[in-house]
């Protein structure tokens, strides 16, 4: 028996998420996970990754997101939970890119690098370019080539994923792999902080203001 994709504990942890009410989306979230509902899965990756809500955990939001993963069902017609899916492995792939000391997640750069490349060829994912600019950029996994790396990046930016755009803003600030200019730095910042919002992506209006302040100087 599939399960609907908004039951009602669902659609009550969304709305509770949405409105920053952590702790009620908690109790919804974990309900319909015990019914094996792999969205709740995914939101539950979310929050322990993110600590909102609960303790910030690598190892638990690593284990919500391998769930999405193992029960999604390829013959599922649904286009959400397909995009559902494919977060939760990009999110995997980016432990095994990073890997985490607390939680015991070993770097694994060929199986970061596969994901990626599968997401990116298949479906144009934007964090899946990312994740593939970064990896040639800094040599993880492959030959450090920065030029391809830089085109995967500007792939992601393209698409407003706010790192890549974040990214680029950086590297135009800098210098670094591109010719300075702090006003195309300055352009990627500010469609950064259009793509992000504050919750998720703090860093990004905190180093926009940065730029904005240093320029007015």
């Amino acid at each position: 028996l599939r399960i609907p994709f908004w039951t009602d504990d669902l659609k009550a942890g969304r709305k509770a998420y949405e409105k920053g009410n952590y702790s009620k989306a908690l109790e919804y979230f974990q309900r319909s996970s015990e019914d094996g509902n792999l969205v709740a899965d995914w939101y539950l990756g979310h929050m322990y990754r993110t600590g909102r809500g609960v303790r910030q955990d690598d190892g638990r939001a690593f284990d919500y997101y391998t769930r999405v993963v193992r029960a999604y069902d390829p013959q599922d017609e649904s286009d959400r939970r397909l995009r559902i899916m494919i977060d939760a492995d990009i999110r995997l792939a980016d432990f095994y890119r990073s890997g985490s000391a607390s939680a015991g997640i070993t770097k694994n750069y060929s199986r970061a690098y596969d994901t990626y490349l599968k997401y990116a060829t298949t479906y144009g994912h934007p964090a899946a370019f990312y994740g593939l600019g970064f990896m040639n950029i800094n040599g993880q996994g492959v030959n450090r080539n920065a030029r391809q790396g830089l085109k995967w990046m500007m792939a992601g930016a393209r698409k407003r994923y706010p790192p890549a755009e974040a990214f680029m803003g950086d590297a135009y600030w800098t210098g670094r792999l591109v010719q300075q200019d702090k006003t195309r730095a300055l352009m990627f910042y500010i469609l950064a902080a259009q793509s992000a919002t504050q919750d998720e992506y703090p860093d990004v209006f905190d180093r926009l203001e940065l730029m904005r302040a240093a320029t007015r100087e």
